[in-house]
């Protein structure tokens, strides 16, 4: 397969993840029952260790699997963060949490067209890319601490 189709493909399934932890998280907090079941027991604990568990798994057996079962665990992956995140819904308002997961999953499919319709070799952006994201990172950290 081409690098740039690959990419392209990479990024759509990103997305479709971004989509399936959003749905999961927005019907957990929607349910009062479950919210409770989840972050009043020990259920909770067990959910991150799973998410763990298949994060782990699928990165060092992705490349050995069928399709079909790398899909399944990466949709499994997606509901289990669905589920840690649901807390979130329930902090903050929906307004906000549709906006943020709107524009990553905006930015997921837009980075996927350009991936695939690009013939310009990007790897050579990468380390302008990682300053950019450690100058971002320490900036969040400082609004932070200063309260921005």
């Amino acid at each position: 397969m081409e690098f740039k189709r690959l990419f392209a493909k990479v990024f759509s399934y990103m997305a479709m993840g971004l989509i399936v932890s959003f749905a999961t998280a927005y019907f957990v907090s929607n349910n009062e029952t479950m919210l409770t079941n989840i972050f009043t027991t020990s259920l909770y604990y067990f959910i991150f260790i799973a998410e763990l568990v298949v994060v782990i798994f699928l990165s060092a057996r992705a490349h050995k699997m069928h399709k079909i079962t790398a899909m399944t665990c990466f949709i499994l992956y997606s509901i289990l963060t669905g589920l840690t995140l649901s807390i979130i819904f329930v902090a903050f308002k929906l307004s906000s949490i549709i906006l943020v997961f709107l524009v990553t999953a905006i930015l997921f499919v837009i980075l996927a067209f350009i991936g695939y319709k690009t013939d310009a070799d990007l790897t050579k952006a990468g380390i302008y890319l990682l300053v950019g994201l450690i100058g971002i990172v320490l900036v969040s950290l400082l609004n932070v601490f200063l309260g921005n």
